[in-house]
């Protein structure tokens, strides 16, 4: 089996993809989406995995990091903005999802979403306007819109370098409040993951959260949500093993 390795743009969007060129049928699609302050180069091991599992991966560079950023990175520059960050990011990824259905090696019929911490809020503001072509979600270590002022406050008191500031906790409150949280996703396959000792988001909160989220659903087997004992704001390899399970069995 070989792997291929390749940087483009597509729609725009810079991407790294990772596949089988040699695969005797279509692979399901994969999207990867970093964490704040991160890029698409930050799972180069996750898409050579998922390829290796016989995925199509695709690490894409979030708004305003990477390619889409500036070099370096400033936090102070890119926090203020995180709501544009937020809608940009799911406007490209939608873009890709459909960008994929020319490909005659990626199934842009059979796709899932892999988010980790800022990544994973942009797949729950993606998922209310989801296609049926998506078919399944791991969001990790990420804030969801109810809590997002929980969040930054954290956020505001670890990294006052961030700039994040009272009046942007306040504005950000009233606009996430205002979203309507995974509106009409009962039944799709989502794997929420968090860790238990992690200092931004709170994890009973997330819970919360879930359990709201699990009552909405006809077939409850389809959403879990697994805790990590004395893991904070990370991704241990237990967490992309249980996302590549979750792909397997949905894609």
């Amino acid at each position: 089996m070989k792997t291929l390795i390749e940087h483009r743009r597509v729609q725009g969007v810079p991407v790294l993809e990772f596949y089988d060129p040699e695969a005797p049928s279509r692979l399901p699609l994969v999207f990867i989406l970093h964490g704040f302050t991160g890029n698409k180069e930050d799972h180069l091991v996750q898409g050579y995995v998922l390829a290796r599992e016989g995925f199509y991966a695709v690490s894409m560079d979030l708004h305003l990091h990477g390619e889409l950023g500036d070099t370096p990175f400033v936090p102070a520059k890119v926090a203020p903005r995180l709501v544009e960050v937020i809608g940009r990011s799911v406007e490209n990824l939608a873009k890709l999802a459909s960008a994929y259905e020319e490909s005659k090696i990626a199934d842009a019929s059979r796709i899932g979403l892999m988010g980790i911490s800022l990544g994973g809020a942009v797949i729950y503001h993606f998922l209310p306007r989801r296609t049926p072509n998506i078919r399944a979600a791991v969001c990790m270590i990420a804030g969801p819109s109810p809590i997002a002022d929980i969040t930054f406050r954290n956020v505001q008191k670890l990294f006052p370098d961030f700039g994040v500031t009272d009046e942007l906790i306040a504005a950000l409150s009233v606009t996430s409040r205002s979203l309507p949280f995974l509106e009409g996703v009962s039944d799709f396959p989502l794997l929420m993951q968090y860790g238990q000792a992690d200092p931004l988001i709170p994890v009973d909160e997330v819970r919360r959260l879930y359990q709201e989220l699990k009552r909405r659903y006809t077939n409850p087997a389809v959403i879990e949500f697994i805790e990590y004992k004395d893991v904070g704001h990370e991704t241990p390899p237990a967490m992309y093993a249980q996302a590549s399970k979750w792909f397997r069995k949905y894609l």
